[in-house]
Parts: structure tokens; C-alpha cells; sequence
């Protein structure tokens, strides 16, 4: 990792470094992964002014060893193609993986098999864990009485319990499979997940409380579209979680990309707020104290005392702002390169 020094005069060249900051993210999953909506994804990061590069391989139903076992099969996205030719010869700074419908065992050797093939060259990659939620408990129909908020949390603090009773869709076994990960692949960048269950919990509980009633919002199976896919709102919950999680981006006071439709502005509000409380101190996402925010006009502020932290870059209304004095340690990324720069004056 380089270390610099800018004088004031230099301050300038930041702009040239963060206008270059961009993510190219290959997704592996099923129609659950879709559900992130790849272009409306996409939207937010070009909104804020990143750089943004996806592909997918994608199985409907599939769960990843089924993916991994079939994997020039399904949904791709040219040029890039199915894994073994996109993960050969592209660089990728972000590999998503779904866990589907599998045990334990058989996620961590299949999220590991497609980790080693992308790491064979794209050695700086970040894997996330795909979070998500569960389905209803009666399939699709979510139309019964208890279909609850209640009935929500319920399953979702299920422990995981290694049989096929459902667990393998709570909150304990992705951060099982994510710690799982990380322990056999220490000399990886450490693996982390994107919390967008923890998300929809957080909701769930908000609904639970009444605070989302004026949406017609009762629990966070009102998110739902069938028995496990999203509408619209959902979607975009998912979206925003991936979007703030990757970019280590605060989502508060975005614009909704019109592929998610129209939502109230009220509800983005509550949305934007549950996601960032959550991502931003989630002790897996790895957004904690390692804020990226977008690039704009170069501007230094005074910020406030409390978050003068090393390790941190600052932004007020979008633009750079290290504090005044200088900050040790300011985390700059271009692509998937890695680069320390003390800002004096």
C-alpha cells in the first residue's frame, strides 16, 4: 500500500483519483439475486458518481452447488460470460454469492469453489455473503393469519440446526457460513456480507410499531411479492443494501433509480434510514469505520470534533472534506487498488 503526502497546493489531484473509483461486480445467484435489480443497482452508484461494472451468473431455483455444477448454464452477461471465462479474464473487485436451498457444509466448499477460481486472478477481490431473508410459511400464499410481523422475526431467529427445517434461512446461519468462510480462507481479503435480512428486520419491527402503516406496510412480508421474491419496494430495500454495503456509501437522501417505480418519498425516507443503521454498524458488513464516499468538487470543512478519525473519509453535501490540520490514514480506492494519503496544509 503507498503512502503519500499532499501540500494544500496538491489537494487538486484527489479529484482525478476519486472520479476514478468504480466497482466491477460479478453476482452469482438465482432469481433471488435479481431481485437486487442489477440496473437499478447500478443507477445508484453512477448517481453518486461511481463507476459501476456488473455481470451475473445466474440459475433460476438454483442453489450454489447447482450453480457451480452448471456453470456454463443459465443467465450470463456478455462479454464477460459464465464464471470460469469471466473470472479468467476480467478483473473483479466485488463476487457476490447467494446461499440457496444447501446446508452448511455444501455452501462453504461451493462459495469456496467459486472464490478460489476468481481469486486466481483477481487477487484483491471482495466476497460477500448475500443475506437474505425467508420464505413465507405457506409458499406463496401469504394471505393467513399467521402471516405475521411476529411470525417474521420468529423465523428469522431460528437457530441453525444442520437438519432441513427451514434454518438454513435464518440470520444465524449467513453469519455462520460467512465466519465459516473467513476461517478457511485467512489469507483472502476477509469475507463479508451484505445484511439485507437484517435490513427487512429492522423494518419488520418499524411495521410491527405502526411506523410504517401510512404505506400499508405491516410487516416485512408486505415487501414480498410471492412466497419469496419482492415487489418494487423490496426490490429496492435489497438494492440499497447492496449499493451502501459494497460502496461503503451513506444511501440518506438519494433519489430512487426509476427501475424500482415510484415509492413515496416518506417510505425512501424510512427505507434509506433502516438501511444505512444497519450496514453502517453491521459487525460483518465491513462499512464500520471505513466510510467511501462519493467523489464531487474537492472542498476542505471543519468537521466536527467527533469524527475526526483516522482511517475515515469525510464528505458534507458530497464533497471531500478531510479536516482542517490533516488526516492520517484517508482510505482512497481506485478499482481495486488500494492507496493511504495524508492530507496536510
Amino acid at each position: 500500500m503507498s503512502r503519500n503526502v499532499l501540500s494544500g497546493t496538491a489537494l487538486a489531484c484527489l479529484c482525478t483519483v476519486c472520479t476514478a473509483f468504480g466497482l466491477k461486480v460479478y453476482l452469482v445467484g438465482n432469481s433471488v439475486t435479481d431481485v437486487v435489480n442489477y440496473n437499478g443497482l447500478a443507477a445508484q452508484a453512477t448517481a453518486k458518481g461511481f463507476s459501476h461494472t456488473w455481470a451475473r451468473h445466474m440459475i433460476p431455483g438454483a442453489p450454489l452447488e447447482w450453480l457451480w455444477e452448471h456453470r456454463t448454464e443459465g443467465f450470463q452477461e456478455s462479454p464477460y460470460g459464465y464464471p470460469e471465462n469471466a473470472f479468467a479474464n476480467y478483473d473483479w473487485d466485488v463476487l457476490t454469492l447467494q446461499p440457496f436451498d444447501r446446508k452448511l457444509d455444501s455452501d462453504t466448499l461451493y462459495a469456496g469453489k467459486y472464490m478460489t477460481t476468481c481469486h486466481a486472478r483477481s487477487t484483491n477481490v471482495q466476497v460477500y455473503i448475500y443475506s437474505r431473508w425467508m420464505r413465507g410459511p405457506h409458499g406463496d400464499t401469504l394471505d393467513r393469519p399467521d402471516v405475521t410481523a411476529g411470525k417474521w422475526d420468529t423465523l428469522w431467529h431460528r437457530t441453525y440446526t444442520g437438519g432441513w427445517d427451514g434454518t438454513e434461512e435464518s440470520k444465524d446461519y449467513f453469519e455462520r457460513l460467512t465466519q465459516a468462510l473467513r476461517a478457511l480462507y485467512t489469507s483472502y481479503k476477509t469475507v463479508l456480507m451484505i445484511p439485507a435480512g437484517d435490513v427487512l428486520h429492522l423494518l419488520n419491527d418499524q411495521a410491527r410499531a405502526g411506523q410504517l402503516s401510512a404505506y400499508s406496510i405491516d410487516e416485512a412480508w408486505d415487501f414480498y411479492s410471492d412466497g419469496i421474491h419482492f415487489n418494487n419496494m423490496g426490490s429496492y430495500v435489497v438494492g440499497c443494501t447492496f449499493f451502501a454495503t459494497i460502496y461503503k456509501t451513506d444511501p440518506r437522501g438519494m433519489s430512487v433509480p426509476s427501475q424500482y417505480g415510484s415509492i413515496p418519498a416518506g417510505l425512501v425516507t424510512i427505507i434509506q434510514n433502516a438501511v444505512w443503521s444497519i450496514v453502517s454498524t453491521h459487525p460483518l458488513a465491513g462499512v464500520s469505520g471505513n466510510v467511501v464516499v462519493s467523489p464531487g468538487p474537492l472542498r476542505v470543512y471543519q468537521p466536527r470534533q467527533s469524527e475526526a478519525q483516522p482511517g475515515r473519509l469525510f464528505a458534507l453535501d458530497g464533497r471531500w472534506a478531510p479536516p482542517s490540520g490533516g488526516l492520517p490514514g484517508v482510505f482512497l480506492r481506485q478499482g481495486s487498488a488500494e492507496r493511504t494519503v495524508r492530507i496536510v496544509r
